[in-house]
C-alpha cells in the first residue's frame, strides 16, 4: 500500500473514533467552592488548602455548587464527599440535590453520615435527580471541628 492510502486510512479511522460519543470525564470540586447556607454562619467556616472547617461551636450547613452537563432527560448526580470528624460533635452529614431554575422545585437525595470518625472518609451519596433546567448541589451539615475536603462526581 502506498503512503498516501495509508495516511488516508489512518485519518479516516481517527475521525471515525472521534465521532463515537464518549462519557463525560469525572469531576471534582474542593469544598472551598461552597459557602455557608445562612449568611450569619459565614464566619464559622475557615479554609485550609481547599478544605472547609467549621470553627463554630454549633452545627452549620455548607452548600457546594457543582458543574453538570445535563442531557434532555434522565440526569442524576452521583457524588462522593470526602470529609473528616474527630468525634461525634464534629459529625458530617451530606446530601446531593438539584434545584429547578424556573420553579424553584428541589429534588434531593437522603442525608448520609460520615461512615467513621478519626480519619478522612468518603460519604457516598445516593443519586439525586435534576433536569436540564436545573442546577446541582451538595449540602453538608458540619459539626464543630468537622471538615469537608472535596466532592467527586
Amino acid at each position: 500500500m502506498n503512503h498516501i492510502v495509508k495516511s488516508t486510512l489512518v485519518a479516516a479511522s481517527a475521525l471515525a473514533l472521534g465521532a463515537i460519543a464518549l462519557p463525560a470525564a469525572a469531576r471534582s470540586s474542593v469544598a472551598f467552592m461552597g459557602r455557608a447556607q445562612f449568611p450569619a454562619e459565614a464566619g464559622c467556616f475557615v479554609e485550609s488548602f481547599g478544605t472547609m472547617i467549621n470553627n463554630c461551636s454549633s452545627m452549620t450547613r455548607l452548600i457546594i455548587p457543582l458543574i453538570m452537563d445535563p442531557g434532555a432527560s434522565n440526569n442524576y448526580l452521583h457524588a462522593t464527599v470526602t470529609a473528616y470528624a474527630a468525634g461525634m460533635t464534629g459529625l458530617v452529614q451530606c446530601a446531593s440535590f438539584g434545584v429547578n431554575s424556573a420553579s424553584g422545585a428541589v429534588w434531593g437525595g437522603a442525608m448520609q453520615d460520615l461512615p467513621a470518625l478519626g480519619s478522612r472518609q468518603d460519604i457516598v451519596l445516593p443519586g439525586a435527580y435534576f433536569n436540564s433546567d436545573s442546577t446541582a448541589y451538595v449540602a453538608c451539615f458540619v459539626g464543630p471541628g468537622g471538615q469537608v475536603n472535596q466532592v467527586r462526581y
